[in-house]
């Protein structure tokens, strides 16, 4: 898998992307669904957000 640095930067040039030409990006077919059960699971109290800083923290813990 690949580290975080590589993903970093990914992130970064697909935010870059994503900001220059929104209508050119799109998005899964998938990806509603997930959305959608999250949104839901949020109203239901099943889960929280986090901070956008909290989640930038714990990404590097995740490829370990």
């Amino acid at each position: 898998m690949f580290g975080w640095p590589i993903a970093r930067v990914f992130l970064v040039r697909f935010g870059r992307r994503l900001c220059d030409k929104p209508e050119d990006i799109q998005s899964p077919e998938w990806h509603e669904n997930v959305l959608s059960e999250r949104r839901s699971r949020l109203e239901a109290g099943n889960t929280k957000m986090s901070s956008w800083d909290d989640a930038k923290a714990r990404l590097p813990k995740l490829g370990q």
